[in-house]
């Protein structure tokens, strides 16, 4: 995985360990805004690293709201289909 997208992991692990959500205890556009940056991680091959639970548990209660699974990709820019995660 690039060192960035690695850096990003850990601190969003930290933070996660602290709180329930993004930007604290409460859903917010922050959460949206980041739902969309994972996402598309995971359409480039990089998934959420195993020695970052915070994030897993993080984006799995995500993955239960309606709204976010109603926005999950389903195709890359040029069309592509996308790939399971």
């Amino acid at each position: 995985m690039p060192t960035r997208v690695a850096r990003f992991h850990k601190k969003f692990n930290e933070q996660l360990s602290r709180n329930k959500f993004v930007a604290g205890n409460k859903f917010s556009v922050a959460d949206i805004t980041t739902i969309t940056v994972v996402d598309f991680g995971h359409a480039l091959q990089m998934q959420i690293p195993g020695d970052c639970p915070d994030v897993k548990r993080w984006y799995d209660e995500m993955q239960k709201r309606e709204s976010v699974r109603k926005s999950l990709p389903t195709h890359m820019p040029d069309g592509s289909p996308m790939r399971a995660v």
